[in-house]
């Protein structure tokens, strides 16, 4: 006994869909085959009624099997789609358009059961499956109904578990719309209004809860009858893994964008004076052009090699382990060309963090505190404590570390903009070692903090969030 009980049938050739209905019906054992003549009458049937499958010739009056069938995929992923074909059809056309199983109608004419089978298998398929969509069976995907004249709202069970309900809890409209994050709810609310009086199609991205958000996207299909809508059937599918990765592809632009400019500009200027310090030494071979040809190139390297920090790494760290901060201080300023740096460490203190991008933190902050001083430079590295050695206001209890020089400090005004790209007040600096530090930061979900040392020097400390 074939699965369905309810079968449409589109077909134009009525002299050819009579024998194909009876087989049909006789298969069904007390089931129906419903006999309509184009796509307008099947789209119109498919809003009132609930079918088990669909039937349908590939050559309709103005209009194909095919292009029917596309339109079914967008109100109802699931509903089997046989296709009858009174010639050759593409494949990638069929599969595009979401046929479940195609045949040839003289194949159907010499034998009726193969219409039978092909149903029998299409629907056996789907038959464990919510019949308002794929939800049902696919995570993160759910699907619902709304009825324009009752306003019934029907759900899968995974639509129910997307929005936060047991799959057995009833879930009507208006609580499918409160679950919203209290600034989309108008917008869903509106686009399904607008589908239901005024019969447009909506797509909108929305939250769903308040306080870890989840995004989701709705779609929404309006289906009338004599110029009146009936139904709205849609679906509602969780992007957030979606959004996240535009987030991240957002950001390399930007970083990419960032590099871009500083290629365009600061690479230039020492191109600039490598050029012109080049001839002139060929016209006088003056050691001190050579020299000043070489320092160029050497500012061109360390350019080079901080954006490529901030290209390729930027905002990512690998697994995170306990590290002890001021023995990972140490291990950097061997490596970190800073050799006017003299390291002094106050206290214990160990984060969660990854180490390879920690030492990236300290060498960038050790060759900055090189920089900028005539001299030897003293940098201190502790734990964050409020009640010493500190000029942070008080009552602030996070917890984390400090690295602090004695050397001119940097000025309130400028605080904000020193983890800004491009950022020196040194004369040969690259403008990028506060930006690797700011993106380290970031990845670790550490505040940074500028302020002024005991010895009024720069103080950067790296909070954990609370």
């Amino acid at each position: 006994m074939v699965g369905p009980s309810r079968v449409l049938y589109v077909e134009s050739d009525r002299e050819f869909a009579g024998p194909a209905v009876t087989a049909l019906e006789a298969a069904l054992s007390g089931g129906t085959v419903e006999l309509v003549h184009d796509a307008g009458a099947a789209r119109a049937r498919i809003a009132e009624a609930a079918f088990d499958c669909v039937v349908s010739a590939q050559t309709l009056p103005e209009t194909a099997g095919t292009d029917l069938c596309a339109w079914l995929r967008e109100v109802d992923p699931t509903l089997p789609f046989v296709l009858l074909a009174d010639g050759p059809v593409a494949v990638g056309d069929a599969v595009a358009a979401g046929v479940t199983a195609t045949l040839g109608k003289a194949s159907v004419a010499a034998d009726g059961d193969r219409l039978t089978a092909a149903v029998a298998a299409a629907v056996d398929r789907e038959r464990d499956r919510d019949r308002y969509g794929v939800g049902q069976a696919v995570e993160g995907y759910g699907a619902w109904t709304y009825d324009a004249r009752s306003g019934a709202f029907h759900t899968t069970e995974s639509l129910r578990r997307l929005h936060g309900h047991a799959p057995e809890t009833p879930l009507d409209f208006d609580q499918s719309v409160a679950d919203y994050h209290p600034d989309d709810r108008e917008a869903v609310r509106s686009a399904f209004r607008r589908a239901a009086d005024a019969g447009e199609s909506f797509d909108v991205d929305a939250r769903l809860g308040e306080d870890e958000p989840r995004w989701v996207r709705v779609r929404g299909y309006p289906q009338s009858v004599d110029g009146t809508v009936v139904l709205v059937r849609g679906t509602t599918r969780d992007i957030t893994d979606s959004r996240r990765r535009e987030r991240n592809l957002r950001q390399r632009n930007e970083r990419l964008e960032e590099f871009a400019q500083v290629v365009s500009h600061d690479i230039r200027n020492p191109l600039q004076v490598a050029d012109g310090n080049l001839g002139l030494a060929e016209e006088t071979c003056d050691s001190a052009a050579f020299e000043r040809v070489r320092a160029a190139h050497r500012r061109i390297e360390a350019i080079v090699d901080d954006l490529l920090t901030l290209a390729q790494q930027g905002r990512h760290i690998a697994e995170t382990e306990p590290v002890d901060v001021v023995a990972l201080a140490r291990e950097s300023l061997t490596t970190s060309d800073a050799p006017s740096v003299t390291l002094s460490a106050v206290g214990e203190c160990r984060v969660e963090a990854d180490p390879d991008r920690l030492r990236q933190l300290f060498e960038n902050l050790f060759r900055n505190a090189d920089e900028h001083p005539p001299g030897e430079v003293t940098v201190t590295v502790g734990p964050v404590d409020p009640m010493a050695t500190t000029t942070r206001a008080g009552g602030d209890q996070k917890r984390g570390f400090y690295v602090a020089d004695d050397g001119p400090g940097i000025p309130d005004e400028q605080r904000e903009q020193v983890f800004e790209p491009g950022y020196t007040r040194a004369e040969d600096g690259t403008g990028f070692g506060l930006a690797i530090v700011a993106q380290i930061t970031d990845a670790h979900g550490w505040d940074a903090r500028v302020t002024e040392s005991l010895d009024g020097g720069a103080r950067f400390e790296f909070l954990e969030q609370s």
